[in-house]
């Protein structure tokens, strides 16, 4: 059996943190049952926090996100980065960009474990939300 280098298992924990943090964020930005349908970022703010993300473009959108008040779908999210003054150049496009690439909005909860899953990997400090929640 090979032996994983540090180096390797950083570069693996990156990698699947950025598809993890990309389907979460485009599930959230799919799922709604309505304008001010916000039960999906509800439940997931609950365990996912912005510095959980490893990159901060999608740490910005998912504050965003958490600070719409209605629900996160493109529009909304686009305003809110807007209005907050943090929208840069490149983020509409890569708001569609993850609508496009997530394969359904339905698993949104085993993404966010994801994200949070390996946050902790990469950051051994950080409170286990997963563990003391249940999910």
């Amino acid at each position: 059996m090979p032996v994983i280098t540090e180096k390797q298992k950083a570069r693996a924990i990156f990698e699947a943190s950025e598809h993890s943090e990309e389907a979460l964020l485009g599930s959230l930005l799919i799922y709604s049952e309505g304008e001010s349908d916000r039960k999906a970022i509800s439940n997931v703010a609950t365990i996912v926090k912005p510095e959980d993300f490893v990159d901060k473009r999608r740490a910005r959108i998912y504050q965003a996100m958490l600070s719409c008040d209605k629900a996160p779908h493109q529009i909304n999210v686009a305003t809110e980065l807007v209005q907050n003054g943090t929208i840069q150049n490149g983020d509409i496009g890569y708001l569609c960009h993850l609508v496009a690439i997530t394969p359904t909005c339905l698993d949104y909860l085993d993404y966010a474990k994801s994200v949070v899953i390996l946050a902790e990997a990469r950051n051994p400090n950080r409170k286990p939300a997963i563990r003391t929640i249940g999910i």
